[in-house]
């Protein structure tokens, strides 16, 4: 039960991450401009908004089924 939580939450937390940082190379290899940047930035930002609460509650919620 552990080890698959543990990979669910990996799994919530390494694909954005996976996406995001394959973004950010491609816009320092194509040499992009600070908009871009900053675009990308944001949208990190709103996935964190996203990412974070849902990972506490996949927690909380297994840790109540757990018991």
């Amino acid at each position: 039960m552990l080890l698959t939580v543990l990979i669910i939450l990996l799994l919530i937390n390494i694909l954005p991450a996976l996406y995001f940082g394959k973004k950010y190379l491609n816009l320092k290899k194509n040499e992009s401009g600070d908009k871009e940047f900053e675009r990308l930035s944001d949208s990190m930002m709103s996935a964190d908004k996203i990412i974070i609460p849902l990972s506490i509650i996949i927690v909380i919620i297994l840790y109540f089924i757990q018991n």
